[in-house]
């Protein structure tokens, strides 16, 4: 049964409020940018080609977090792929497309439920509202607002963690295509071999956007270090386990603190 868009609106609301009500005490900044580049087909009969360039600024405050992140986005495919998810659109699929330019731009804001303490569960309330700052007229996006809730429960116990997220997406509707609302989850396990080297594994699903789409289902392996107190790498591999998936996916990360 699809939750009610109005008691969707009503818990990023409550997120939103819990964070102007929280103490300003700043902690950290952290940026961060990247690469990201996927291929697939999506059983379509020409392969989509996106690179995705995220430019994002993160505030953490006592138990709040806030996350602003601009893209920029080049994709080539068919007609009718849009934007960085590649969702179905109304364009010709049979004609290869190639655009570039500004994605669209997301803010998210975290409350946590739950304290972080070693060897203890840790839990997080996140409130996500995607902006259509694409041009929607080339493909790059759907020209409507989309609003997410989710929540990320996380246990960590000497050198291994376990890490899962439940989320709930309200999708904008443009002209002439209906999305649906979807529910997604993640899985995931991270082992820590020293204090600078990691790596995990994450399973990632999604319920398909229109009727009678595909479901997206992924298997992401990642590598992180700590160049130094105040930088991180991560790298990653992705593989698509359905149609509704990128067939493989490739990026880098570098996160800087300023303390």
């Amino acid at each position: 049964m699809p939750i009610p868009k109005f008691l969707l609106l009503l818990l990023i609301s409550t997120t939103l409020f819990l964070s102007a009500t929280t103490v300003v005490a700043a902690d950290r900044w952290t940026f961060s940018t990247g690469v990201d580049y996927s291929q697939g087909d999506y059983g379509a009969t020409i392969d989509t080609e996106i690179w995705y360039i995220p430019f994002a600024v993160k505030l953490e405050q006592a138990d709040m977090v806030y996350k602003l992140t601009v893209p920029m986005l080049a994709m080539s495919g068919p007609g009718n792929v849009i934007g960085v998810d590649a969702v179905p659109g109304t364009g010709n699929p049979n004609e290869r497309h190639s655009e570039a330019g500004m994605g669209d731009t997301v803010v998210a804001v975290s409350k946590a439920l739950l304290p972080y303490q070693p060897g203890k569960l840790f839990l997080e309330l996140t409130g996500k509202i995607k902006l259509p700052t694409a041009d929607e007229t080339r493909g790059l996006g759907t020209g409507k607002i989309d609003y997410a809730i989710q929540i990320d429960p996380f246990y960590g116990i000497r050198k291994t963690s376990l890490f899962a997220t439940l989320g709930y997406k309200l999708q904008g509707d443009p002209p002439d295509i209906t999305y649906r609302n979807i529910l997604y989850y993640s899985l995931g396990i991270d082992y820590a071999f020293t204090e600078q080297i990691g790596a995990g594994l994450i399973y990632d699903y999604r319920q398909a956007g229109t009727a009678g789409g595909i479901a997206p289902e992924e298997l992401t392996v990642y590598l992180h270090r700590k160049l130094d107190n105040s930088r991180k790498l991560l790298i990653y591999l992705l593989h698509g386990l359905s149609d509704g998936s990128p067939d493989m996916g490739l990026g880098i990360n570098v996160s800087y603190i300023l303390k």
